[in-house]
């Protein structure tokens, strides 16, 4: 019996681990000894990483943690290579490869290419990469060594990888390659869930989530600059902002996104949106394009959450388009 959309994780009444709290540093199935994970990572019991960045010791300490075994972790200065084996508490510091099960390249995106064209005699190996914006095609060198090529990306931040160790539960991360199976299992054994791309959907997949993560600070530093124009002191008009959006996000996690939308675009208010608009484009002109494209956007979530009519919406649609309401 399967838990809904588990892929096959096992069902509590069926002998599984018991559930930890969301809390827990450690994922509840990462100690299972069933045949959970035993078909999907038979293949995947060594690990060589090679990169001993913020990212690579964060997922040499989750990888140790859950059951795997460490080889090496290869840095192109011993000292570095030591200082992540350190970290870690596993491994041995190198300056080139071991052959494991699964090699995993936690190195910046421009050196991915030339990294694994250095990979000899991989037959029965698994190498992936952790970048975002490339796709699988860039380990063509590895795949032509032998290996069984993919790519694993966590949607977060790796800036302090002891923190992103222990808090690692629960984070999404995309999968693509041929060894699909065996990295969404080990995605699960580490905590995390995993998100199948479809072939050619990593760009896309990346954008979606500039949009958001990065952009939104740059929307709350749009939302910040506005309300000093409008006389709150600097130091005071973060604060105001980031309710808001925790608040706005707060809801969206509740109710979805339809149904969060609220404001003078949700309620068919085009008075007010073009004061705003008015006012964006005397004192403000810089943010005009933006300001317009989000409204337009926004026009259509209200439409999908049944908010406004077809007609009120093309009048706000008009406005933001001609700049004329009739």
């Amino acid at each position: 019996m399967l838990l809904p959309g588990g892929r096959g994780r096992p069902d509590p009444g069926e002998g599984a681990p018991p559930v930890v709290n969301a809390g827990s540093k450690i994922h509840p199935y990462a100690d299972y000894g069933g045949s959970f994970f035993l078909v999907r990572l038979r293949r995947m019991k060594t690990v060589t990483i090679i990169g001993g960045g913020q990212t690579g010791r964060a997922f040499g300490k989750l990888l140790s943690r859950t059951g795997f075994e460490l080889r090496s972790v290869v840095c192109r200065s011993l000292q570095h290579a030591e200082e992540a084996v350190a970290f870690i508490g596993a491994g041995t510091p190198a300056l080139s490869p071991e052959n494991a099960d699964l090699i995993l390249l936690a190195v910046p995106d421009d050196q991915i290419e030339g990294v694994s064209s250095h990979l000899k005699g991989l037959s029965g190996s698994i190498v992936i990469h952790l970048c975002g914006a490339l796709s699988v095609d860039i380990l063509e060198s590895a795949k032509r060594a032998g290996a069984r090529v993919g790519a694993l990306h966590p949607l977060r931040s790796f800036s302090d990888p002891e923190a992103a160790a222990d808090s690692f539960v629960g984070t999404y991360c995309a999968v693509e390659g041929e060894p699909l199976e065996e990295l969404e299992a080990l995605v699960e054994k580490i905590g995390g869930i995993p998100l199948r791309l479809e072939t050619g959907g990593k760009i896309l997949y990346h954008a979606g989530a500039v949009f958001a993560s990065n952009y939104l600070v740059t929307l709350l530093d749009a939302s910040r600059k506005l309300l000093e124009k409008a006389g709150i002191p600097k130091s005071e008009s973060l604060g105001p902002a980031l309710s808001l959006a925790k608040g706005t996000l707060r809801n969206i996690e509740r109710i979805g996104i339809p149904g969060a939308l609220s404001g003078p675009v949700e309620r068919g208010d085009v008075g007010t949106l073009q004061k705003h608009w008015e006012e964006i484009q005397s004192r403000m002109p810089e943010f005009t394009v933006g300001y317009r494209e989000l409204a337009l956007k926004t026009v259509e979530v209200a439409l999908e959450k049944g908010s406004v009519s077809g007609g009120r919406a093309k009048v706000m649609q008009d406005l933001f388009r001609t700049g004329d309401v009739e």
